[in-house]
C-alpha cells in the first residue's frame, strides 16, 4: 500500500529558498562527473591560464591529476550504457579522449601530459601513467595476523542517503524511514551486502529527505544537479557531508523510469562554497514501479530475497560506487570449447553487475577484487591436482575453518604472472536463489526463447571465467574484469543448447591448448561440494600464433569525399602463455585513400605484450576531395616481432 505524504509546505520552502540561493539548472547527466568507493582528492597547486589565455584554443597541461569514472545506464534500455571519464584540475571535471595510449585507466592519480581545449572544456591526453590510487576504507586492523585465515578486516562505508521529488511528482509513495531500514537497518540492500561480502563490508549512514526541486521532472528525465540540488538541502540544516564517503540521491521522477549513474570513485563537488570528494550514487525511479519486482528478476526468483525496482537499482549502482564495472559474458560456440570465445557484453546474468540478472551474487574474481576472501576461500593452483571448491554463497561460521575454498584462480604457466581462469560454484541459497529457476522463458524483455531452458542444472558442477577486457570502447582505456564462459553457444544459435548453461558439469572437460590446461567435473562430493581435476602440461612449451586483430569503421556510417573517419582495432597477443612478452609492428594499407593524423604513440601501445593481452588503437582515415562514390578497403596488418607471424583485416568504407 502507498503513502501519500503531503508536499505543499515542502514546495513553498524549497521556492522560498531557491529564491536566495543558487538558482537550479537543469544539467545533462553525461556531464555530470560519479566514480568508485574510495575517498579523497587530488589538491594539484598547478592552476589553469586566466581568462587572459582564453584566445588559446588548446592550453598545454603536464602534472599529477586525477582520473574519475562515472558509468550512465538506463535498465529499461538495454545498451544505453554510457562511460565517462574525466580528468580533474583544480577541483573541475574535463572529458577526455586517450586513443593509443599504453595505459589501462582506472579510477587514480596520473601523472599526465596533454592538452585542453578551453572553447569546448574537453583534454586529449598524450601520456598518462598511473601514480597512485585513492582510498578512504575505514579498516579495522586484525590485532594478531595469525587470525587472518579465519577473521577479516572490515570495510566501512558511511552513506548519505537523499531524497528528492520535482514539483510535477504526484506523490511521494514511502516515508524516508522505509529507505533508511532497507539501506541501513534489515532491508534487502543492507541484507544483500551482508550476505554477499559474508559480513565483511559494514554500511551505516543516514537518510534525509524529503527535498522537493522547483522544477518539473520532464516526463522521467530528472537531470538536475548534484551541486544544486545538495546545497538547496544542506543549506541551513546540521548536515555535515564531511561525516560520509559516499552519497546516495533517490530522485522519484514521473513515467515508468529505471536508470541511474555513478561515481566509480570520489570527485570533486562545489556545494555551497566548499569542496567535497564524495563518491556520488544516483538512481532515478518512478512513483508508479518503485516498489514493483524487478523487471529483471520476475521471472527467475520468488520469495523474501526478490528485490523491487528500488532495490535492485540501489544494489547495482553501489557495485559501481565500489568500483566495479558491468559483469561480462563470452560466448562459446560448440559444445565444449577449445577455441577463443567471443565477447557478449554486459552477460553475466548470474551477477548483480549485469543489466538482466538471475542470480545476484558477484563474481569470485569481483569478490577478490573488493577484498571480500580470506586466505583459505581464495587459493592459486599451480599444478595439477584434484580439488574441491565450496559454494560461493556459503556463509563462514565464526571460529571454524571453511570446510573448502569458495573459488580457486589457475596460474597454468611458472613464466607467466597471469591467472587468466577462475573457477567457482554456484548454490541457489540466499540472493542467489534464482540459480535453481527449472526453466527459464527468457529474461524480462529478453525474446522469450522457446522452449524453455533449465537454468537449475548448472548447479551441477563449476562456472569457469576467463580474465579479460570489459568492452570495445573507442578513446577508453579500461583496466580488466572476468568473463563468465556460456559453454553452450549463444543465445541466437539455433544449435538446439541450452543458451544459458554456464556450467562444467560431471564428466565433461574444458581445454585451453594456449595454457596447456584443462579442467574435468568430476562427480559430487556433496551437495555443497564439488570436485575438479586439473591437468596441466609441465613442459608446457612456447608455440606462437598469428595475432588476433579486429578492425572495424567506428562509425560504421558513409563517408563524403573531403571529410574524414576512423578504424578501430583490437589486437590480441594469442602466443602461448609460456611464451615470452613480445612487440608488435603495425602497416597500414590506405589504397586511393589517406592517413588522417599520426600514429606516434604506437610503437609504444604495441610494445611488450605478454601473452594474452589486448591493446586497442584508433587511426584516422581521410577520404580526398573528388572521391568516387564506392566501397573502398583498408587494410591493417600487425606483425609479431618475435615470431615474424601476421594478421591483416580488411575494413570496406563507403563513400557517398
Amino acid at each position: 500500500m502507498k503513502i501519500s505524504l503531503s508536499k505543499s509546505a515542502i514546495i513553498a520552502a524549497a521556492l522560498i529558498v531557491s529564491a536566495f540561493s543558487l538558482a537550479l539548472v537543469s544539467v545533462n547527466f553525461s556531464s555530470v562527473g560519479i566514480q568508485d568507493a574510495r575517498v579523497l582528492l587530488s589538491t594539484d597547486s598547478r592552476k589553469l591560464p586566466k581568462d587572459t589565455a582564453r584566445s588559446i584554443p588548446n592550453t598545454p597541461i603536464s602534472g599529477r591529476y586525477m582520473i574519475g569514472v562515472t558509468i550512465k545506464e538506463d535498465f529499461l534500455n538495454k545498451g544505453s550504457e554510457k562511460i565517462i571519464q574525466k580528468i580533474f584540475i583544480n577541483g573541475k571535471g574535463y572529458e577526455f579522449t586517450a586513443n593509443n595510449l599504453p595505459t589501462e585507466i582506472t579510477h587514480g592519480f596520473y601523472d599526465i601530459k596533454g592538452t585542453i581545449n578551453i572553447r569546448t572544456n574537453k583534454a586529449t591526453l598524450s601520456s598518462a601513467k598511473f601514480s597512485g590510487s585513492i582510498s578512504d576504507e575505514n579498516i579495522e586492523d586484525n590485532a594478531d595476523p595469525r587470525l587472518l585465515s579465519l577473521e577479516m578486516k572490515k570495510n566501512k562505508k558511511k552513506v548519505a542517503v537523499f531524497l528528492f521529488d520535482y514539483l510535477d511528482s504526484s506523490t511521494q509513495p514511502f516515508y524516508p524511514s522505509t529507505v533508511h531500514e532497507m539501506v541501513f537497518g534489515n532491508g534487502k540492500f543492507k541484507s544483500y551486502f551482508k550476505e554477499a561480502s559474508y559480513d565483511r563490508l559494514i554500511i551505516s549512514g543516514d537518510t534525509f529527505g524529503w527535498y522537493t526541486i522547483p522544477q518539473n521532472s520532464n516526463n522521467g528525465t530528472c537531470q538536475a544537479g548534484v551541486e544544486t540540488d545538495l546545497a538547496s538541502a544542506i543549506s541551513g540544516s546540521s548536515i555535515d557531508l564531511n561525516n560520509y564517503g559516499n552519497i546516495v540521491i533517490i530522485s522519484l521522477c514521473n513515467g515508468q523510469v529505471a536508470n541511474g549513474q555513478s561515481n566509480m570513485g570520489p570527485q570533486p563537488y562545489n556545494i555551497n562554497g566548499m569542496t567535497y570528494n564524495k563518491t556520488v550514487s544516483w538512481v532515478n525511479i518512478s512513483e508508479n514501479n518503485w516498489d514493483e519486482l524487478s523487471d529483471q528478476m520476475m521471472e527467475s526468483m520468488a520469495g523474501p530475497h526478490v528485490l523491487t525496482n528500488l532495490e535492485r537499482l540501489l544494489t547495482h549502482e553501489f557495485g559501481h560506487a565500489l568500483g566495479l564495472y558491468h559483469a561480462h559474458g563470452m560466448s562459446c560456440v560448440g559444445i565444449l570449447p577449445t577455441a577463443e570465445c567471443e565477447g557478449v557484453g554486459v552477460g553475466n546474468i548470474y551477477d548483480t553487475m549485469a543489466y538482466d540478472t538471475i542470480g545476484l551474487h558477484m563474481n569470485a574474481w569481483t569478490k577478490a577484487k573488493l577484498g571480500w576472501f580470506n586466505n583459505l576461500e581464495l587459493k592459486t593452483i599451480t599444478q595439477s591436482g584434484v580439488y574441491s571448491i565450496g559454494s560461493i554463497e556459503s556463509q563462514p561460521v565464526p571460529g571454524q575453518i571453511s570446510s573448502a575454498p569458495k573459488a580457486y584462480k589457475i596460474k597454468p604457466s611458472a613464466n607467466s604472472t597471469k591467472t587468466p581462469i577462475w573457477i567457482e560454484f554456484r548454490k541457489a541459497t540466499g540472493f542467489d536463489g534464482g540459480i535453481n529457476t527449472p526453466a527459464l522463458g527468457g529474461i524480462q524483455g529478453g525474446g522469450g526463447e522457446a522452449p524453455p531452458h533449465n537454468v537449475s542444472e548448472n548447479q551441477n558442477g563449476i562456472m569457469i571465467y576467463k580474465e579479460g577486457f570489459e568492452a570495445f570502447n573507442s578513446g577508453m582505456l579500461n583496466p580488466p574484469s572476468a568473463r563468465l564462459m556460456y559453454l553452450r553457444g549463444a543465445p541466437n544459435l539455433s544449435n538446439g543448447s541450452n543458451p544459458y548453461q554456464v556450467s562444467l558439469n560431471p564428466g565433461e572437460t574444458y581445454s585451453e591448448p594456449r595454457y596447456g590446461l584443462s579442467i574435468t567435473t568430476l562427480p559430487a562430493i556433496s551437495p555443497a561440494l564439488r570436485k575438479f581435476e586439473v591437468t596441466m602440461d609441465p613442459n608446457f612449451a612456447c608455440t606462437h600464433v598469428p595475432p588476433s586483430v579486429q578492425s572495424w569503421q567506428l562509425n560504421n556510417a558513409p563517408v563524403s569525399a573531403g571529410t574524414s573517419t576512423f578504424i578501430n582495432n583490437l589486437v590480441v597477443n594469442m602466443d602461448y602463455l609460456s611464451c615470452p612478452s613480445t612487440s608488435f609492428t603495425y602497416d597500414f594499407d590506405f589504397g586511393q585513400l589517406q592517413q588522417n593524423g599520426n600514429t606516434s604513440n604506437l610503437a609504444s601501445l604495441l610494445s611488450n605484450l605478454s601473452p594474452d593481452d589486448e591493446r586497442r588503437f584508433l587511426f584516422g582515415v581521410f577520404v580526398p576531395t573528388g572521391t568516387t562514390p564506392g566501397i573502398y578497403e583498408v587494410g591493417v596488418t600487425i606483425t609479431n616481432s618475435l615470431s615474424g607471424l601476421s594478421t591483416t583485416e580488411t575494413v570496406p568504407l563507403t563513400v557517398q
